[in-house]
């Protein structure tokens, strides 16, 4: 792949960037669940937030030490950035939509719509205060603007546990952490359903009582504790089916020339059949690239779902 003045571009670890060599790029995410208010996502609130975000990101060019002179020559030409969101499934829950769904493509549309023309309009606005990038770096036709490159999906892992919310535009993995502190087990409710629990009236107990129930197998159809417009919004990675991942993923794909860090969770059972056809499925769909991930295949894997243990395990419910 190439920028405009011909130069070989190369992708950053997990592809969200493209970079020229000697090349970095500032990522930045916004947290989508905190735009939604009442069940409905505020657009206003949000647009100046990502304004905010490109001011903030074009600065920390000016101000971030590089790795040698060179690199810094080079940033501080094409001065690129990336406005990325995390929580794009929390954001979902709240607003009662289930991931996955045409309702929810649209709202991943309507939110990428925003970043696209907010970034834009912000670094042209930009280029007239303090400059341009390097005119070259931008494709033909285009007005000039601060930063020549603006938008990205990033994985978010340790953001994302420090904001309490899914990472990225992954789905809710699990609405029951499993934890071991001090070596005893406790399963802790995922921070946005209960938020929205407690915001339907549940108390404590109530919500101690749904954890238990889901530890134990329980599906969310099953507990009339649940509002009913929250049941309906609720699902996990593993409850997906490989095609609902891929569109998530190729509807974000089409605002951005990078990639997504986006895994497609599958179930242990899947075959090479069905891995096959998912990457082939990924490729038709405009997705830059994919990661699979086989539940199982590593012993001891980082994320599982929280479930019924033995006795001797079994903890508090939180």
């Amino acid at each position: 792949m190439r920028s405009p003045n011909g130069e070989r571009l190369i992708l950053n670890v997990c592809g969200e960037s493209l970079l020229r060599e000697n090349e970095s790029s500032l990522i930045g995410s916004l947290n989508a669940s905190r735009f939604v208010s009442d069940g409905a996502f505020d657009d206003a609130r949000f647009k100046e937030a990502v304004a905010m975000a490109v001011h903030c990101l074009d600065n920390l060019h000016d101000i971030q030490d590089h790795a040698s002179p060179v690199v810094a020559a080079r940033c501080l030409q094409s001065r690129k950035i990336g406005i990325s969101v995390m929580g794009y499934a929390d954001a979902l829950l709240l607003m009662g939509v289930r991931y996955g769904t045409p309702e929810a493509l649209s709202v991943a549309t309507r939110i990428m719509g925003l970043v696209q023309s907010t970034a834009r309009t912000t670094s042209e606005r930009l280029a007239v205060s303090r400059g341009s990038c390097d005119s070259s770096l931008l494709r033909a036709g285009e007005a000039p603007r601060r930063n020549a490159s603006l938008m990205a999906i990033a994985a978010n892992g340790t953001l994302s546990l420090l904001a309490n919310v899914s990472g990225g535009i992954e789905p809710i993995f699990s609405y029951v952490i499993r934890q071991t502190v001090e070596g005893r087990v406790i399963h802790q409710m995922q921070p946005t359903l209960r938020r929205l629990l407690q915001q339907n009236g549940l108390g404590s107990a109530e919500i101690a009582r749904i954890t238990e129930a889901l530890v134990q197998g329980a599906s969310p159809e099953e507990l009339a504790l649940i509002p009913s417009g929250v049941r309906r919004a609720m699902v996990r990675a593993h409850d997906l089916k490989a095609s609902d991942h891929i569109r998530t993923q190729a509807t974000f794909q089409a605002f951005i020339d990078g990639g997504i860090s986006k895994t497609i969770n599958l179930p242990p059972s899947s075959t090479v059949e069905e891995i096959s056809a998912a990457i082939q499925d990924a490729r038709a769909s405009g997705c830059v690239g994919i990661s699979l991930y086989r539940d199982g295949s590593i012993s001891g894997q980082p994320s599982q779902v929280a479930r019924a243990r033995d006795r001797s395990e079994q903890g508090a419910a939180a």
